[in-house]
Order: C-alpha cells, then sequence, then structure tokens
C-alpha cells in the first residue's frame, strides 16, 4: 500500500537533516523522512 502526503519541513530543520546526511547517517532527505514517518506510526501504534 502506498500513501501520498505532502510534508513541510522548517529550513532550520532542514539543515539538521542535512548534516545527518552528510555524516553518513541518511542517504538522503526521502530517507529520512520515511524513518520518521517510520517511528512516528510506531509511537501511534504503541499509544
Amino acid at each position: 500500500m502506498f500513501v501520498s502526503k505532502t510534508v513541510s519541513i522548517k529550513v532550520d530543520d532542514l539543515l539538521k537533516i542535512k548534516r545527518l546526511v552528510e555524516n553518513g547517517l541518511f542517504m538522503n532527505v526521502s530517507d529520512f523522512v520515511q524513518v520518521a514517518i517510520k517511528n512516528q506510526i510506531i509511537k501511534l501504534d504503541e499509544g
């Protein structure tokens, strides 16, 4: 199943994500967003 949603990210947060990508923790911004959404879904499911 695929879900499409527009995500707004603050510029300051994009700079933080850029640093995480540069440090090799994520392959790209899309990778970061996918992990963040997955983690949020897990939190909602547990709650």
